[in-house]
């Protein structure tokens, strides 16, 4: 028997293959910036890390972290916090000028058991530089373009991880900054100031 599961299927098929390739791609339009890139990437408290960006054709962003979410000096509000994994960014970018792209991603955190008992938000504004070989935020070569992230820890229905999500409270409050260098993975220059080989 035919069931409404199947019939929904069907429509949402439908409704993809009747949105415009050029909707589809139009972040695209950005020369250069589609593609992998290798970040250095630091905020206040913390040491410079490595991360992995990937802006691809249809808009999708996300990001590979080489960072423990626990490090920062003693006292920090992002020391020992619980934490045991972290799953990757996944976002969206656009382009916002001829040498400006924006990007939006969410993280979300493990605990101990595989729970997700947390995020990280990015919200970033990168330029373009060095010729298109460079992504530029929150650095003297690129100060109009910011970054911010925020990093939240989730509260238990009677603190236990499989239970409801109740609330949340900010061990970095949005807005926190943080400034990032990127190279082309193609230019195979590597991690800006870092001694890590091009992946």
């Amino acid at each position: 028997m035919f069931r409404k599961t199947s019939l929904g299927v069907f429509s949402l098929a439908g409704v993809l293959v009747a949105i415009p390739a050029g909707q589809v791609t139009a972040a695209g339009n950005v020369p250069g910036v589609q593609g992998v890139w290798t970040c250095s990437v630091v905020r206040a408290g913390t040491i410079l890390r490595p991360i992995i960006y990937t802006f691809n054709s249809d808009g999708t962003f996300n990001y590979s972290s080489g960072t423990t979410i626990n490090s920062g000096t003693a006292g920090s509000p992002v020391q020992n916090t619980g934490f045991h994994s972290r799953g990757g960014g996944r976002g969206a970018w656009t382009k916002v000028s001829s040498n400006v792209v924006n990007y939006t991603a969410v993280e979300l955190l493990y605990d101990a058991n595989g729970n997700a008992a947390g995020s990280f938000t990015v919200e970033a504004d990168l330029a373009v530089i060095s010729g298109g070989l460079q992504l530029c935020s929150g650095r003297s070569e690129c100060p109009s373009q910011t970054t911010t992230v925020s990093l939240a820890k989730y509260t238990f229905d009677q603190n236990d991880p499989d239970a409801n999500i109740v609330g949340v409270s900010y061990l970095l409050a949005p807005g926190t900054p943080v400034n990032t260098l990127c190279n082309t993975l193609g230019s195979g220059a590597g991690f800006p100031a870092l001694p890590i080989p091009t992946p």
